[in-house]
């Protein structure tokens, strides 16, 4: 319980200290979904492109190859 009351006073006092630490991790975590979203669209939108260019070819491509 001590705990608790401690992050309550802590909150009344320094407002600021917890909405920067907040802020700054809620910025920090969704800049990186947005990146590895981003990447694992992009890498599925170039080998679809790929295997298109390449389809009459000789060349055969799949996810699976890495």
């Amino acid at each position: 319980m001590k705990k608790v009351k401690f992050i309550i006073y802590g909150l009344r006092n320094h407002k600021l200290k917890f909405m920067l630490i907040f802020i700054t991790t809620f910025i920090t975590i969704l800049t990186f979904n947005i990146s590895s979203s981003f990447q694992k669209s992009v890498i599925d939108t170039r080998y679809a492109d790929f295997r298109d260019l390449t389809l009459n070819s000789q060349i055969f491509i799949s996810t699976a190859d890495g």
